[in-house]
């Protein structure tokens, strides 16, 4: 095998064909920044709070990235059938759906597509499914710690019965089991 960074660089591009189900998200000929720029912008506008967030997010850049290559790829793909046919463009599209060999072509593109369309949309619902999540627990805990600042606090006192039975310790009696004045004891 290569020995220098560079020969092993290149080496492991070799069996990159189509880019389409590449490990590497972000390939030589594509630009990096522009990758970048699209992440930061997507944790700008998610704002992740925890590590899962923030794993979520990228996995929505790295399948959004890879969308976006498809949807590229597809389009070259039917101008360079519509190019490598003398029929008019509409008739060469057709073609793509008549000719067995086009049609496979077509197929494995069209499968490529969708399973990017749904790693992104998966990865798009995880993120906002943990968000929800973490939004409600944190809600959660808010009302927790509120009760217990106003409820447990020793100089709390309840208008409500149900409150005041709750609130008052069992050695002291609640207000409605305080004797009238002037009733005779049973």
């Amino acid at each position: 095998g290569p020995k220098s960074e560079l020969g092993k660089n290149v080496s492991k591009m070799n069996s990159l064909g189509h880019g389409l189900t590449s490990k590497t998200v972000v390939l030589p000929h594509e630009n990096a920044e522009e990758y970048e720029a699209m992440h930061r912008g997507l944790i700008e506008a998610h704002k992740p709070a925890n590590d899962n967030e923030k794993a979520l997010v990228e996995l929505v850049a790295q399948s959004y990235w890879r969308l976006q290559r498809c949807y590229a790829v597809e389009s070259a793909f039917l101008e360079n059938r519509i190019a490598a046919s003398d029929q008019e463009p509409e008739a060469a599209m057709a073609n793509l759906f008549i000719d067995k060999a086009e049609s496979a072509r077509m197929r494995l593109l069209m499968r490529y597509l969708g399973s990017a369309e749904r790693a992104y949309n998966k990865a798009l619902s995880d993120l906002q499914k943990a968000q929800l999540a973490r939004r409600k627990e944190e809600r959660e805990l808010a009302a927790t710690q509120e009760f217990a600042e106003i409820y447990l606090d020793p100089g709390f006192v309840s208008h409500t019965p149900q409150l005041a039975d709750s609130a008052i310790s069992n050695s002291t009696p609640a207000p409605h089991d305080l004797p009238v004045a002037g009733a005779r004891a049973a």
